[in-house]
């Protein structure tokens, strides 16, 4: 298996630095799912803190009227570092031990130690759509989103 170039201890930095969006904004576009019409946000970050390393945060709501179906990932190098996902149940083991739990959760990613990878629970309480959503999600890792006034720009 391949080592992934940042240590976790990079990892941790990466996710705590504070950081922007290159472009100074947050746009969703439509695509087409066999759902139906969603909403996707790609874009890159930017941080003086932690030096050359192409960190992107990508943002999905496969049916934009269910915040339940929304999804955001945190990548380094096109590798997922962390997620965020809602389960309507919670996914056990065998042996009956919580793998995954219900409701919003963290997943927490080290690529070069697939096996320490876990899933947090996150309180984000009520997800009123996808604006809050972003905001929640851009809190969790750090990133700096543009004020309230201009948020409705995002569409």
């Amino acid at each position: 298996m391949p080592t992934f170039r940042y240590s976790d201890h990079q990892i941790l930095q990466f996710v705590n630095a504070a950081k922007t969006i290159e472009g100074g904004k947050l746009f969703f576009k439509d695509f087409e799912k066999n759902t139906g019409s969603g909403k996707q946000a790609r874009v890159s970050l930017a941080s003086a803190k932690i030096g050359v390393v192409s960190l992107e945060l990508r943002i999905s709501a496969p049916i934009v009227n269910d915040p339940t179906k929304y999804h955001a990932v945190l990548l380094a190098d096109l590798v997922r570092i962390r997620g965020v996902d809602y389960n309507p149940l919670p996914k056990r083991t065998i042996g009956f031990k919580t793998k995954i739990p219900h409701g919003w959760h963290q997943n927490v990613d080290y690529p070069n130690h697939q096996k320490d990878n876990r899933h947090d629970p996150l309180d984000f309480g009520n997800v009123a759509d996808l604006i809050d959503f972003s905001r929640k999600i851009c809190s969790l890792w750090n990133i700096e989103l543009p004020d309230k006034d201009n948020q409705r720009e995002m569409f």
